[in-house]
């Protein structure tokens, strides 16, 4: 699983570097997340990949890891940016995919899906800052992950690359 979580990185960073001067931009964001649920907070590293299809839809690639609970997030994401032009962008997203959580000598996977609100403001072209909220929501046997009060908070800054049509 590692391995694939490494292949996974290695694409969203080697893509992101071939496009340069494209008709559409590209951004890496490594960040650092928060997940509150049920009263406890984990902290979480994040590295993210986003296209962005037209100049208000980007689709993406997440990664995450939460060191204490020894769980890997892999998520795909699709998000909607209301002001494409603007230095200030809110967006909201779906992101949708697997929680793998690794024990003694299996991995227990869980698939589900995230909705998510936040904002990038942009510091340079190529350099801005994103702050989102989102709230998972994964079927384990029949609970939901972090139950109703589960959030992930996230923090980062983006690199972009290429422009936007």
């Amino acid at each position: 699983m590692i391995t694939i979580t490494r292949t996974i990185i290695f694409l969203a960073f080697g893509f992101g570097f071939m496009v340069t001067t494209a008709e559409a931009q590209v951004q890496v964001m490594p960040a650092v997340n928060v997940i509150v649920a049920d009263g406890d907070a984990f902290g979480v590293g994040s590295i993210s990949g986003r296209y962005f299809v037209s100049s208000r839809i980007a689709t993406g690639i997440n990664v995450r890891y939460i060191p204490t609970t020894r769980l890997i997030l892999t998520t795909l994401e699709v998000d909607y940016f209301f002001n494409p032009a603007k230095s200030i962008r809110p967006f909201i997203g779906l992101e949708g995919g697997s929680f793998n959580e690794f024990r003694t000598r299996s991995v227990y996977i869980v698939w589900g899906i995230a909705p998510k609100v936040g904002v990038q403001a942009r510091l340079s072209p190529l350099i801005g800052i994103q702050v989102d909220v989102s709230h998972p929501i994964a079927i384990r046997r029949g609970e939901r992950f972090g139950g109703d009060s589960g959030f992930l908070i996230g923090s980062g800054l983006n690199f972009s690359l290429g422009s936007v049509r």
